[in-house]
């Protein structure tokens, strides 16, 4: 069945995990049920049917959601939900354990799907192994449509634009967070850190083809210090300035730095870092640390409120410098879910303009001005500072 005539919309896989029900509460509260057709899907049908209850609870209308049964353990219930959607949100984790089957069944169905993995091998193994295929099938599959890495990604995508048109665009950015992680938040990081030692981890924000960042410095520009971050993003922006050349130009780099006001932070940082990533290759240690979240708890609604995001961009191209501020509220799981449903609907709003435009993608890469528009009207400020 083409596209335009699958019976929904968007199908939420991993809807009663922590991430995925607040995905479901977005929908439920900012998408019209009678124009854009969604489900939640799961291999729980008891605690699908809880949740859809608790929404009808405040949304009636909702009372014609469907639930789906599909389990990563079963690849038929896979391509059953692949062959029923335009686009899979999938917040199924760890990735590197669970997220590889409903990738392919995706794939294999013609259909397109987000998530918001912020694991570098999962990226590296999905865009080696089907960015081919989905190119054949149609079907656009965009890592990291969370907190990792559409600030950072789209950030750089906005940055980059008001630098204007040329070659050699050099942009930095500096993260300051504040927020607690969910219990699947962490047992995905514990097993990033299991397969890397110290020396990966603090190579990562440039192992991906990114500028070589600096080592501890102070950043004048935004009055921070700032280290080298271990994160995924890097990897994200360098393939979206491959992608969307017409925007960074030629012979782009980028670098990613947490952003401290006092320096005593960067030495608590190197340490706790450290500490978790050698409790990672001690199986009662890393065990224990995971206990400590259960899959499927989070931060309450009033740690959210209190959580944060900002990250300050300083871009250079010739003469002209260029700063910039992305920022938002709770990082990982309110402006994430906002984050990957409007990814997801960018794509259902668009529908025509993704034929034949299949592949593995990035947030910038592959959805542009169009999600970033949405993301500024929904709230996420993006501001021209100098």
């Amino acid at each position: 069945m083409s596209l335009p005539e699958r019976k929904y919309d968007i199908v939420v896989y991993g809807a009663t995990g922590f991430t995925g029900r607040l995905v479901a509460e977005y929908l439920a509260e900012n998408v019209d049920f009678s124009k854009t057709k969604w489900a939640i899907a799961g291999r729980s049908e008891y605690k699908l049917l809880q949740l859809k209850n608790q929404l009808v609870v405040q949304y009636p209308e909702l009372r014609n959601l469907d639930v789906i049964l599909a389990d990563t353990n079963q690849y038929d219930t896979l391509e059953t939900l692949a062959k029923s959607t335009k686009v899979v949100i999938t917040t199924v984790g760890p990735y590197l354990l669970y997220g590889e089957p409903i990738v392919k069944a995706c794939v294999e169905a013609g259909t397109h799907c987000v998530d918001l993995v912020g694991e570098p091998d999962y990226v590296h193994h999905i865009y080696k192994h089907y960015d081919f295929p989905a190119s054949r099938s149609g079907s656009l599959i965009i890592n990291s449509c969370g907190f990792d890495s559409v600030p950072a990604d789209l950030g750089t995508f906005y940055t980059a634009q008001l630098l204007g048109d040329g070659d050699n665009k050099s942009i930095n950015a500096y993260v300051t967070v504040k927020g607690n992680i969910s219990g699947g938040t962490l047992a995905s990081a514990m097993g990033v850190f299991e397969n890397v030692d110290e020396a990966f981890l603090m190579d990562i924000p440039y192992r991906f083809g990114s500028a070589k960042a600096k080592l501890i410095h102070y950043q004048n520009d935004v009055n921070k210090w700032a280290l080298p971050m271990p994160v995924i993003d890097p990897l994200i922006v360098s393939r979206s300035s491959r992608e969307r050349k017409d925007i960074y130009g030629e012979n782009f780099s980028y670098a990613q730095y947490f952003g401290f006001r006092r320096p005593i932070t960067i030495g608590t940082t190197i340490l706790g870092l450290s500490a978790l990533v050698v409790a990672s290759k001690v199986k009662v240690l890393r065990d224990k640390i995971v206990q400590t979240k259960p899959s499927g708890n989070g931060p309450s609604v009033e740690e959210r409120a209190k959580s944060f995001f900002e990250l300050n961009f300083i871009g250079v191209s010739g003469s002209k410098t260029v700063i910039t501020k992305v920022s938002g509220g709770d990082p990982g799981y309110t402006e994430t879910s906002k984050m990957l449903a409007e990814a997801a609907l960018t794509i259902v709003n668009n529908l025509s303009d993704y034929i034949n435009k299949g592949g593995v993608k990035t947030p910038a890469g592959a959805l542009g001005e169009k999600y970033l528009n949405r993301l500024i009207e929904k709230g996420i400020k993006f501001e021209q500072v100098q």
